[in-house]
């Protein structure tokens, strides 16, 4: 589902989170010496998801250490993102050049609780959910949720501070399965005027997927999304160890996996 949203020069790996993922390299252990199990599952499975789709850069065993925002640390000129929920874990890779920034999010397709959607969605938003939405095609306000998840992650590397629900407006676009996203306020970006974005999801019977990339301007990647396909696979066996720099890409957010 989440390559989908994405065009070719992003590689994805999915997979099912029921499965016991592939232990941590030595250098991430630390990283979850204080961790509770399920928290551990999760933080292993999203990296073991992550180190596969580096592999098809050339860049193996790389250890996916957390920075001081608590997101991972990509290796030089990699922009990523991983995701995890209850059934799904994802990460999606490409390397720096037209792509800026990635974000991913996986949900599961339950309705957000009411008290949580003035919270999340805007006055604007709330009501293109009253008047605009279409009925009975999924939760939207879990699905702006979601949107603006990826969006943070994809986004809050570049910004003067962090990011709350209401600093960005989703506005979904359900007849071609994207949505725009639109800074409100006081924008908290440098070179918000440089800034392209690109939105989509896609819904399961049980999940809701959204990605964002952050792109240079002039430059879409639309025409490219939907050509590749969901690398998902059983827990892959770690390649061969290559020299691989350890420099950290800051294209990751606090609200992206930690």
């Amino acid at each position: 589902m989440i390559a989908s949203l994405l065009p070719e020069s992003v590689h994805t790996v999915t997979a099912t989170a029921d499965a016991e993922p592939p232990p941590l390299l030595p250098d991430e252990e630390p990283c979850m010496r204080r961790a509770v199990g399920k928290r551990r599952r999760e933080f292993a499975a999203g990296r073991a998801c992550a180190r596969t789709a580096l592999e098809h850069f050339g860049i193996y065993n790389h250890a996916l250490l957390v920075g001081p925002d608590r997101a991972p640390v990509w290796p030089a000129n990699i922009v990523g993102s991983i995701t995890h929920c209850e059934g799904f874990v994802g990460a999606a890779v490409a390397r720096v050049g037209v792509i800026r920034g990635i974000g991913v999010d996986a949900e599961r397709a339950d309705p957000l609780h009411p008290a949580a959607v003035k919270l999340i969605c805007s006055p604007r938003e709330r009501e293109w959910i009253r008047v605009v939405a279409p009925p009975d095609y999924t939760d939207w306000p879990k699905l702006i949720f979601s949107a603006k998840e990826a969006a943070y992650k994809c986004l809050s590397p570049w910004c003067k501070r962090p990011l709350g629900f209401h600093d960005l407006e989703i506005t979904p676009q359900p007849a071609e399965g994207r949505f725009a996203v639109r800074p409100l306020g006081d924008v908290p970006f440098p070179h918000a005027e440089s800034m392209q974005l690109e939105g989509g999801f896609a819904i399961s019977p049980t999940h809701v997927f959204t990605a964002v990339l952050l792109t240079a301007p002039g430059i879409a990647c639309r025409q490219a999304i939907g050509t590749q396909a969901d690398k998902t696979r059983a827990w892959p066996t770690p390649g061969p160890t290559v020299g691989c720099p350890a420099m950290g890409s800051p294209y990751e957010s606090t609200h992206g996996e930690w």
